[in-house]
């Protein structure tokens, strides 16, 4: 099966939250929203990547990942 890497990308928001949505265990909140997810992505840059089908039409899977900023001395 082939299948496209990507950064996370917000033209595919209304994918993405139907994905999450349909997907047991996982909780969709009010942070989730369009901006809330846009503010994620800028403070967590290169962190969160999607998959899709080779057409880009069909969002099979989300990754994200992060980190809290915070530092140790």
């Amino acid at each position: 099966m082939e299948f496209l890497i990507e950064p996370l990308q917000l033209e595919f928001y209304e994918q993405i939250i139907a994905l999450w949505r349909q997907t047991s265990g996982l909780c969709v909140s009010a942070s989730d929203s369009r901006e809330g997810l846009q503010s994620y992505l800028e403070r967590n840059a290169n962190c969160s990547f999607m998959a899709l089908s080779p057409d880009r039409r069909t969002l099979w899977g989300t990754l994200q990942a992060g980190h809290d900023r915070r530092s140790v001395s």
